[in-house]
Order: C-alpha cells, then sequence, then structure tokens
C-alpha cells in the first residue's frame, strides 16, 4: 500500500501536473453537473464532458503508478513485511 505513495513522488513533474490537472477537472465536472439546474447551457453535458476529460488526463500517471512492475514490487514487499 505504501509504494503506491512512493511511486508518486518517483513522478516526473509533468506527469504528476497532469495527473493533479485531471483531479481538479474531476471536481469541475462534478461541480458543473450540481448547477444544472441553470436552465440556458446545457450544463449535464459539460459537466460529463469534464469528468471524460479528466480521465483521459490522468491515464499517464495511472498507468505509471498501476503498472504490472509496480504491482508485483507491492507484493514483494507484502510478502517481506509479513514473513518479518
Amino acid at each position: 500500500m505504501f509504494s503506491i505513495f512512493s511511486r508518486y513522488k518517483q513522478l516526473p513533474t509533468g506527469i504528476m501536473f497532469l495527473h493533479i490537472f485531471g483531479k481538479f477537472l474531476a471536481g469541475l465536472g462534478l461541480g458543473i453537473l450540481l448547477v444544472i439546474y441553470v436552465n440556458d447551457v446545457d450544463w449535464m453535458t459539460w459537466g460529463w464532458v469534464a469528468i471524460v476529460a479528466s480521465i483521459i488526463v490522468q491515464l499517464p500517471a495511472l498507468f505509471k503508478i498501476v503498472s504490472i512492475k509496480a504491482a508485483e514490487k507491492a507484493r514483494e514487499e507484502m510478502t517481506n513485511n509479513i514473513s518479518n
């Protein structure tokens, strides 16, 4: 579990900014969905567009964090901690 947090520290700055920006877009999309009551603009469509865009922006960081090697490393750390 804690190896995932150490993976965040090892990410390049650009990937980290993309990841944070993706989280921001997800929050923005949820906020837009909450203001659906404004009838002049189709806010629901723009909210979903922001949420989907946030997922797409976060994909490079998620692939680096949750890669096969990261999963193997976490599994090794868990078995080492259990055996100690």
